[in-house]
């Protein structure tokens, strides 16, 4: 905190304040400078006996082993609140949407003959048949693309709402799947001669189940958390009428002929 070059320096340790001069104490080759971290060194009654600064190379060392166990720790936190198999299904729905193919045209169809689900949104944001998707980049999604995205993060959403009615948010995705399926379906058709060439990709059979998971287990640990809000509630309200017929908080028996 202090230059010790113009009189006793001072150090904080662990919030209290140490003085400390140079000589026989400092040990390290530079001198000190106000702010620099140090490793300091005391004798039984307290004093500072040896002070030296700490290397940067070692500060830095020391600073992104806190950052990566910081993190760690905040990702144990949202794996603990949200559930491992949850975050596995959030991911393999994202894969399906935006990765597998979940569209397949086969036959004379020119061009691509597949589509990516965020591809077919483009599509149909635009109002173009997925033959316009051939070459150059999609068209934009839009209000579908928007809504998908709402729909994928909604499962996250007890991270930051702490209501057991965020748990019904998991339903989204697989109600915004249902809710475009049919128009995507007529699109493909409409873009082939033949709709028995129009199938669904692997991108559709793995966003469908895990869309079915999350809204399955976010069902599930709804009605759990209603059962055991329940419960709390039913407990308190006895405990409340038990405390006001008997403020005093003693036991009492009856005795034979109703006397207390």
């Amino acid at each position: 905190m202090r230059d010790p070059t113009a009189g006793a320096g001072l150090v904080i340790v662990q919030g209290r304040q140490h003085a400390f001069g140079l000589e026989g104490v400092w040990k390290s080759d530079t001198l000190p400078r106000p702010g620099a971290v140090v490793d300091v060194e005391f004798d039984d009654a307290g004093r500072v006996t040896a002070m030296m600064a700490v290397p940067e190379a070692r500060l830095a060392r020391e600073q992104a082993e806190a950052a990566i166990a910081l993190a760690t720790a905040k990702g144990a936190g949202v794996v603990a609140r949200l559930g491992l198999p949850q975050l596995v299904a959030l991911g393999a729905l994202a894969v399906g949407w935006f990765w597998l193919a979940t569209i397949d045209i086969a036959g004379s169809f020119p061009g691509q003959s597949q589509f990516t689900f965020w591809r077919a949104l483009g599509a149909l944001g635009a109002g173009q048949p997925l033959e316009a998707l051939r070459s150059g980049s999609a068209p934009s999604a839009g209000v579908w693309g928007l809504s998908a995205l709402v729909c994928l993060a909604a499962p996250l959403l007890l991270l930051v709402w702490n209501d057991r009615r965020a748990y019904l948010a998991a339903l989204l995705p697989l109600a915004f799947m249902l809710a475009v399926a049919v128009p995507l379906v007529d699109l493909a058709r409409q873009t082939s001669a033949s709709p028995e060439l129009v199938s669904l990709g692997a991108g559709a059979y793995v966003a469908a189940l895990a869309g079915l998971y999350l809204a399955i287990a976010g069902v599930k640990r709804f009605l759990v958390a209603t059962a055991h809000d329940a419960t709390v509630y039913y407990e308190t309200e006895q405990s409340g009428v038990a405390s006001a017929g008997n403020p005093s908080g003693l036991k009492t028996t009856n005795k034979p002929g109703g006397a207390p």
